[in-house]
């Protein structure tokens, strides 16, 4: 591999907490009966907005697991997303696109559902020194405890 892939993204560890805020804001009611033990649900409490199934599949209309961008066929153009929709329908559900390096899953991209229950995450081909990244890289999607994997190829030819 040419470089290393980037670790995540910085305005990513800024914008979770606002995410997960906004997304509690959501699902929780604005009035509603305090339970009386802390370790007690409410029972008018909703239960965090989790998905039971996703499907997913490239924008592009390719239905392969692994998948391989070569620089030459990319250059100055955008790789085909992954579109994602979860199942029951409902939002917002934080989807997350991690790749495997050094021994842990590291965070590329958090993308919500939208009120339909979909998500569309991009790739980004590019290491952290600034170059067309070129190796195999094991890529899962994430929704709960759900996941699937993906295979990417990027080749710097």
């Amino acid at each position: 591999m040419s470089g290393m892939r980037r670790r995540g993204r910085p305005w990513l560890r800024r914008a979770l907490p606002v995410f997960l805020v906004t997304a509690t804001l959501g699902v929780l009611p604005v009035s509603g009966a305090v339970a009386e033990h802390r370790h007690e649900p409410s029972p008018n409490r909703p239960a965090a907005a989790t998905a039971t199934s996703f499907s997913w599949a490239w924008a592009d209309g390719s239905a392969t697991a692994t998948r391989t961008f070569a620089q030459s066929e990319y250059r100055g153009l955008s790789l085909p997303r992954i579109l994602v929709t979860t199942t029951p329908t409902m939002a917002p559900v934080p989807v997350y696109l991690q790749f495997f390096q050094e021994g842990s899953w590291n965070t590329e991209a958090i993308v919500p559902t939208n009120a339909h229950g979909q998500a569309i995450i991009s790739l980004d081909p590019y290491c952290e020194d600034g170059s067309w990244c070129d190796g195999t890289y094991s890529y899962r999607l994430k929704v709960g405890r759900i996941i699937t994997m993906i295979t990417v190829v990027f080749d710097e030819d």
